[in-house]
């Protein structure tokens, strides 16, 4: 199970709007001086034990992104060893979801009938003159 859980942590997750496809992937280094800033999970195949561009540590459930050190040392900069808090992927693409639904989705408002026929008032509503509403009493 915890194997399965480290892979999707790395894997983007995606959803279409307006007929048009977003992947969303928020585990990354975020420090703008690190090596791997900004760059997806690699493996590195040819290199000894095959170490990953980024690894998972902290305590408890609590996990954090952090930098390894660059196994091959093929291009210019330094890791920096940050340490970064993981991101649910799924969990913000699902609350992309629920804004849309909401920005989109109105309540449908009913015609209410407000004035008699031949009532002065009639171009007048609560919502817009309330005062017109109001009952008049003698004092």
């Amino acid at each position: 199970m915890r194997r399965y859980i480290i892979h999707h942590v790395y894997l983007p997750t995606s959803f279409i709007w307006n007929g048009k496809q977003y992947d969303i992937q928020y585990n990354f280094c975020i420090n703008p001086y690190c090596k791997w800033f900004g760059l997806p999970q690699k493996r590195y195949e040819n290199v000894k034990n095959k170490p990953s561009r980024y690894k998972l540590g902290g305590a408890g459930d609590e996990k954090d992104l952090v930098c390894n050190p660059d196994p091959d040392k093929s291009s210019r900069g330094i890791s920096l060893g940050c340490i970064c808090k993981t991101v649910s992927n799924w969990s913000v693409v699902d609350e992309i979801k629920r804004l849309i639904t909401l920005e989109t989705l109105q309540d449908v408002e009913p015609d209410y009938e407000f004035h008699k026929t031949g009532c002065i008032y009639s171009n007048e509503t609560p919502f817009t003159n309330c005062g017109v509403f109001q009952e008049k009493r003698n004092k």
